[in-house]
């Protein structure tokens, strides 16, 4: 396999490269002016060698996702990053590497992808009863891990490469990993919910219990807001502003606030649940459990796992909601930036992604044309006149 471009090599393990310092013969080496500068390269080049020879990458790591605590990235994002990189550490001490940062390559990079493209992906099994949820095991499937999942991976690694090289730490001279690729990601088209299908999803709710008008609530305002799952959950009390119709989201992605517009049967939804079935609670969240305290990630999945079985749609989860909202929105004449800015994307290539139309939606429009409706033909195809 090729060396990779950048990564000092070494004749043994454990030894600085041989430079022009290093004569065969141990005879002194003659500097002229310029000799002297090359010196002072090399010895610098000698002198981060041996530095990133006996840093270890599982304390960096460690750094790193501190760094990202005090740029108060959302939990979720860390809890990601952590479980990757750790991932990957793993791999590497399975492979025999040392944990140094010398062993974050290009190559090494490259054989991860490698390994993990063989890897069979898990699943999550019931095994045994417990005393409350039960006892689960993850066992391997038959299948390979997708390619979302391995993008996910590498791209972990890639921030972190990233992350190393930047003039605050200033560990590696540059970013390593810019030229790893990721591996293609199907462009699949995902069908968004129909009215119909949104109807279903809210019908059988019991309004007369506190239980059943929170969880309503939370499906009415996943599909009037488009939220992302953590930022519902961390609505508080004083980002609703029902009078003025809007809701103030404080907790996106890279703690960015801003307004998203709050429809009237969402706010209706709201202040019956905020001023009749909310449990008296000193907690600032909107939505709270019945013993007060704040709503979780993993209840939202535990909400939706039950509105997918009592509607029998099995394809619900919480991103189809976002993305039948963005397409809603864009069908009913929302501009691409505006749609933007509310979901609270950096990026207006993630926005684009909803510019697909249901099958539906596309198929009506490409009704409106007809390119051969002029064309004489025969009469066998011809439409036949109104009589």
């Amino acid at each position: 396999m090729d060396a990779d471009p950048g990564v000092i090599s070494s004749p043994q393990h454990g030894q600085p490269p041989v430079t022009s310092l290093d004569k065969a013969d141990g005879e002194a080496y003659a500097c002229t002016g310029r000799d002297r500068i090359c010196a002072r390269a090399e010895a610098y080049t000698r002198a981060r060698w041996r530095k990133e020879a006996t840093m270890q990458l599982s304390a960096l790591a460690d750094e790193f996702l501190l760094d990202c605590r005090a740029r108060r990235l959302s939990p979720r994002t860390i809890a990601w990053y952590r479980s990757n990189l750790r991932y990957f550490l793993g791999w590497l001490a399975g492979e025999g590497v040392p944990d140094r940062l010398a062993s974050f390559t290009l190559q090494q990079a490259r054989r991860y992808s490698h390994a993990l493209a063989e890897r069979s992906a898990l699943q999550a099994t019931f095994v045994s009863g417990g005393k409350k949820h039960g006892v689960h095991a993850m066992i391997e499937t038959d299948r390979p891990l997708s390619a979302n999942t391995v993008s996910g991976y590498l791209r972990t690694l890639k921030v972190f490469s990233r992350w190393l090289a930047a003039e605050e730490q200033g560990y590696l001279e540059r970013h390593l990993l810019a030229g790893l690729r990721l591996p293609k990601r199907p462009q699949t088209h995902k069908e968004p919910l129909t009215p119909a299908e949104m109807e279903r999803l809210l019908a059988d709710y019991d309004l007369r219990r506190p239980g059943g008008v929170r969880d309503f609530t939370i499906l009415l305002t996943y599909l009037g807001t488009g939220l992302r799952a953590t930022e519902l959950t961390a609505l508080h009390l004083d980002d609703v502003h029902l009078v003025e119709g809007y809701l103030r989201v404080r907790s996106g992605k890279g703690n960015k606030t801003r307004a998203v517009n709050l429809p009237p049967e969402v706010a209706r939804a709201m202040a019956r649940y905020r001023q009749h079935y909310r449990p008296a609670t000193v907690d600032p969240h909107l939505f709270v459990t019945s013993a007060g305290t704040p709503l979780t990630y993993n209840a939202i999945g535990q909400l939706l796992t039950r509105a997918k079985r009592a509607s029998g749609i099995g394809r619900v989860h919480a991103h189809l909601l976002r993305h039948s909202f963005s397409v809603a929105a864009l069908a009913g004449g929302m501009d691409l930036m505006t749609l933007k800015e509310t979901l609270g994307h950096a990026d207006i290539k993630t926005t684009s992604i909803y510019l697909n139309m249901s099958e539906q939606q596309l198929i009506a429009q490409q009704r409106k044309v007809n390119p051969v409706a002029g064309l004489t033909l025969p009469k066998a195809v011809r439409k036949k006149a109104a009589g």
